[in-house]
């Protein structure tokens, strides 16, 4: 008797079944949660898109590997990053090729008139944070824990806290000088 016969067979899964499988884990919440991170990274609403979708297909083909990661949106947050980083190294070097006259228009403070509104503002605003104080929150605003931002960022925990406030402090003053009508965005 060969052993090879009665050996069981070995099925790949098919494109369908990993596509689906995928699906059940990143919809939803975990999908919006990217959307918010990366959106809070990037202030161009179409850029952010295009960053969140070469994100998810990358994580699809990626899926039958890091599914059985602990934290596998760790590893989508941290594509989205890097998807990002050649993103703004791509949208930099077009700028510079175009520069030419800018024009910058300060716009008013307003009040945001509904919840879409005062998301794009804060999301605004966390852009103008420093780049390890936007990191920290963004991550807490994908819900992710003091020491799931640590991990990731390869920081303390206090750290994590420390940034975190500092942000929060900053955003407080930008929206305070802004109901103001002032103009100081860095206190």
């Amino acid at each position: 008797m060969n052993p090879e016969e009665n050996a069981p067979e070995l099925r790949l899964p098919d494109e369908a079944t990993q596509s689906a499988r995928f699906c059940d884990y990143f919809s939803g919440e975990r999908y919006d949660d990217l959307r918010r991170f990366v959106r809070a990274q990037c202030a161009e609403p179409v850029l952010a898109e295009e960053i969140v979708q070469d994100t998810v297909v990358r994580a699809l083909a990626a899926w039958e590997r890091i599914k059985h990661f602990d934290n596998p949106m760790g590893w989508i947050v941290n594509t989205a990053k890097r998807v990002k980083t050649r993103a703004f190294n791509r949208v930099a070097a077009e700028r510079e090729r175009l520069r030419g006259l800018e024009i910058v228009i300060n716009e008013p403070f307003h009040e945001p008139m509904n919840d879409a509104d005062a998301e794009l503002l804060l999301l605004s605003m966390v852009n103008r944070l420093s780049k390890r104080e936007s990191e920290v929150f963004s991550y807490h605003l994908a819900r992710f824990t003091d020491q799931e931002i640590a991990q990731l960022l390869e920081i303390s925990p206090s750290s994590v806290q420390s940034y975190r406030e500092s942000a929060r402090r900053r955003l407080q003053a930008m929206m305070d000088d802004g109901a103001n009508g002032g103009t100081n965005e860095d206190r």
